[in-house]
């Protein structure tokens, strides 16, 4: 697709969730367009005013080609949907992101994948146990998958981490905000491959 980062300004709207984004896109075809459209043809698409809004808001604020630097300048990579190397299990779930950043790199073989989540009170015991299955996991090809979160999830990415193993960590408040910020160093390790890191 052409014109990306006037489909990452797009996507940084609160109210364009993938599906009236993907509306947007399907009518328009170019994101440059759909960043310059009017309110009418908008609502037209059935794009609600108060998102209609944010987007004029937006415009004001954002120039697409310098928001797209400063996303790179941080060191953050994207995917979109309609790039050809993005990953196959997710593009097959319901409702795929259209966008998503990253950090780090993604491998082929990580469509070879299993989460481990779990309690943010993790026992002595659930430790043990975490960090049992996931080594067994790890070093069986499989990339860990978690949120990132204290308790079993960091004790997977750290076990997976310690086994030269493959993890990823999706976050809920996004890459620049690390949460918990006592796993800011688990988070650097698993982007850089630190492979002595464990909590």
């Amino acid at each position: 697709m052409n014109n990306i980062p006037y489909l990452l300004a797009l996507h940084s709207i609160n109210g364009l969730g993938p599906i009236r984004l993907k509306a947007i896109l399907d009518y328009f075809k170019d994101p440059k367009l759909a960043w310059e459209s009017n309110p009418a043809t908008l609502i037209e698409i059935g794009i609600p005013k108060p998102t209609i809004e944010l987007l004029q808001e937006t415009r004001k604020k954002i120039d697409p080609p310098n928001y797209t630097q400063r996303i790179e300048d941080a060191g953050i990579k994207w995917k979109t949907f309609f790039d050809n190397d993005y990953p196959l299990l997710l593009g097959q779930i319901y409702d795929p992101p259209l966008v998503f950043y990253y950090k780090g790199e993604i491998k082929n073989w990580d469509d070879s994948s299993i989460a481990i989540v779990g309690t943010r009170k993790m026992t002595g015991y659930g430790k043990a146990v975490t960090e049992r299955f996931t080594k067994v996991l790890a070093t069986s090809g499989l990339t860990i998958v978690s949120g990132l979160a204290r308790g079993v999830d960091a004790s997977a990415h750290s076990t997976a981490v310690a086994e030269n193993g493959q993890t990823i960590a999706v976050l809920g408040g996004g890459l620049n905000r690390i949460y918990p910020p006592e796993n800011r160093q688990l988070a650097q390790a698993i982007i850089n491959g630190q492979w002595s890191y464990r909590v």
